[in-house]
């Protein structure tokens, strides 16, 4: 279990979905985003916002978990902790700076999930 969510940009002459991109995070890293980026709403803190509009949070998000031991062990490079669902800093961090690049890539898209 754990967030779906979206960010899309429309078309600007005809209002329709244009460029999508749909992202998931399992609950296993909302600590990560409660503690880091919204303490009241977490990840769904992005939705309804735009790409740039949620850059600085997730870079002073980023920051903040690179100050905590381990934030560069993810599933990805760390043989022992090679599980994403595991609730470690550095899944946690790896899902953060995924969502950072898609706000960057599409820095008019708009946030929506769940």
């Amino acid at each position: 279990m754990g967030y779906d969510y979206e960010i899309q940009t429309k078309c600007k002459c005809c209002g329709l979905a244009g460029d999508r991109k749909e992202l998931y995070t399992t609950y296993n890293h909302g600590w990560a985003f409660y503690e880091y980026l919204d303490k009241k709403h977490g990840l769904r803190w992005l939705y309804d916002k735009t790409g740039r509009g949620t850059v600085r949070r997730l870079e002073t998000m980023l920051e903040c978990l690179e100050h905590l031991d381990g934030y560069y062990n993810n599933f990805d490079n760390y043989p022992e902790g090679g599980d994403g669902w595991r609730p470690t800093v550095g899944n946690a961090y790896y899902f953060a700076k995924r969502i950072l690049e898609e706000a960057k890539a599409h820095p008019k898209g708009k946030w929506s999930g769940d």
